[in-house]
This record gives structure tokens, sequence and C-alpha cells, in this order.
């Protein structure tokens, strides 16, 4: 009982929520702002999600629950850690432009950070 309770709360603490809630804003944070190109992320996005679902489903009879519960932890916390420095360092690097109208937009960057945000949500969602 403990056991499911346990798995429960982290789950909803894991930080995945704030990943998939907010990932639009996430992108218009890093200057992807094209809700196409958001849109074709979010679907590979996705896919990923699956892919990496069912290879640790094969994988629990074989190495283990707590094996794999332990890698995903470690795996979360690193990446999770790795895209909050990444976006930041491209919000240092970037300049916010405000139009008579009152819409921003993010101008300059550096687009290796936004890139490397895009590269560890993925891996988030691997170790997910």
């Amino acid at each position: 009982m403990r056991i499911i309770v346990a798995l429960a709360f982290f789950s909803q603490w894991s930080g995945n929520g704030l990943v998939s809630y907010y990932l639009n804003k996430v992108f218009d944070g890093i200057g992807i702002t094209n809700p196409t190109t958001q849109l074709l992320i979010n679907g590979i996005l996705q896919i990923w999600n699956m892919g990496w679902a069912l290879l640790a489903a094969a994988l629990v009879d074989k190495i283990g629950r707590r094996v794999l519960f332990l890698t995903s932890t470690v795996g979360m916390i690193i990446f999770y850690t790795l895209q909050t420095a990444m976006s930041g360092v491209f919000q240092n690097s970037a300049v916010t432009v405000v139009a008579a109208d009152g819409t921003s937009s993010i101008v300059g960057g550096n687009q290796g950070a936004a890139h490397s945000v895009i590269a560890f949500i993925f891996l988030y969602y691997a170790a997910y």
C-alpha cells in the first residue's frame, strides 16, 4: 500500500505536469512562437514518449522496477536542471521588444541554448 501511495505522490510531483502543461510557454520563452512549429515539436514528442514507454514496459521484467525507478529519477533531475539552466542562458542573451500594440517578441538569443532546451525536454521525457 505504501508503494502505491508513494508512486502516486511522486508521479504528481515529478515535474511532468510543469513540462507538459506549460510547453507552449517554454517554446515562446526560447523564441519558438510559430504555432505550426510548436505543434510539430509536440507531436514528435508524443511519439517519442510512446516509444520510451513501450521500451520501459518491456524492460520491467528484465531489469526490475527499482532500477527503472532510480534511473528515471536521476535522469529527470539531471535533464530538468539542464533544461532550466539553458532556458536561463537563452533569456539572459535575448532581448524582448514590446510593440506599440503591447505585444512582445523575443529578438536574438543564444540559439544553441534554445535548441538544447528542446533536446533536454525530449531527454526528460525519455527518463520519465
